[in-house]
């Protein structure tokens, strides 16, 4: 779904 590709991304953008 949107949202878990969304908090998928947000995740890795964290990490970086």
């Amino acid at each position: 779904t949107v949202v878990k590709e969304t908090a998928r991304v947000a995740v890795l953008d964290s990490g970086s």
